[in-house]
């Protein structure tokens, strides 16, 4: 065996150590994002766009907005950020979904579209073996939803209602990815792609409760299923990257409390019903945050009702 031959070897074996652990250090931060996200729950929060309560004789027309900016640093074991850690994974894009409601007497019909295009970078530069390494996500996603909302106990609340909503969505993905990949000159990492149908499935109770002409406060719970099966087998072409795909399935589809519940305050402005539970709730919880998450998501919610003649 030549010099020359035994230093390639060496090199080879020294990136392969490296992804190793830059897989175990990603597969850990999916795991600390999938923890926050599950203690996020605050009081003051909005439900999905989809929970409408049926209004007789009235065309609901609403949307939903998210703003993704989060970023997600290693921790310890008592939840606090690793002192001078260089590894991070950076979470951004947006997700719009504009919903159409004709209701009934009793009875609510809904329509949603959602289209969404988020990312996931993560890095770390200064590994022991050499330079840094880089892993990139981007999924887009697209889709159509239809829910039922009901409202069967009408005659005994009055102005205030108390809605059920059942509901479905069929998504359709275009999941890219990259593998690990120093950020040595000339080191670049191909594309991977995966596509797959994703079907979820939702159940919720809201109760509309109307303080005054123009302010309403809204207790809700809601329950959301995704099958994830099509996801997981969508690709198998490539042993070593088989991790990381499964934790891009886990980071976007699965990092979601499959239970959620909350408080949102409507203030009707001009026939224009704003829901700002999201939003106070975002700011009470600033302070909040673990020390290893920096997120400034945005999102909005905003519906508009029109009453037939």
């Amino acid at each position: 065996m030549t010099f020359r031959q035994l230093i390639f070897g060496c090199t080879a074996l020294a990136a392969i150590e490296g992804r190793a652990e830059v897989l175990m250090q990603k597969s850990e931060l999916v795991d600390s994002y999938i923890d926050y996200r599950s203690n996020q729950n605050t009081l003051l929060q909005g439900p999905p766009v989809s929970h409408i309560v049926p209004n007789f004789n009235t065309i609901t027309f609403a949307l939903a907005f998210e703003k993704r900016n989060t970023v997600v640093f290693a921790r310890t074991s008592s939840d606090e950020i690793v002192p001078n850690t260089t590894e991070s994974l950076t979470l951004s894009g947006y997700t719009v979904a504009p919903h159409l409601s004709v209701s009934l007497k009793n009875i609510g019909l809904g329509f949603s579209i959602e289209n969404s295009s988020n990312k996931a970078a993560y890095s770390n530069y200064y590994l022991a073996q050499g330079p840094g390494y880089i892993q990139n996500t981007t999924v887009k996603a697209s889709g159509l939803g239809f829910n039922l909302s009901t409202t069967p106990f009408a005659r005994f609340f009055g102005k205030n209602k108390l809605a059920f909503i059942l509901g479905a969505k069929t998504l359709d993905v275009h999941h890219q990815f990259t593998g690990f990949y120093t950020n040595a000159p000339g080191d670049l990492s191909k594309t991977r792609t995966a596509r797959y149908n994703l079907l979820s499935f939702e159940a919720g109770v809201n109760l509309n409760l109307q303080l005054l002409k123009n302010i309403s406060l809204v207790p809700w719970a809601h329950y959301n299923y995704t099958n994830t099966s099509s996801a997981n087998g969508a690709y198998d072409k490539e042993e070593w990257l088989n991790q990381t795909y499964q934790d891009d399935v886990r980071l976007f589809w699965d990092s979601a409390p499959r239970t959620q519940y909350g408080l949102d305050i409507g203030i009707n402005v001009y026939g224009l019903n704003v829901r700002i539970g999201s939003l106070l709730g975002a700011l009470s919880s600033l302070d909040l945050q673990p020390s290893y998450v920096k997120d400034k998501t945005f999102t909005v919610s905003l519906s508009f009702d029109q009453s037939g003649g």
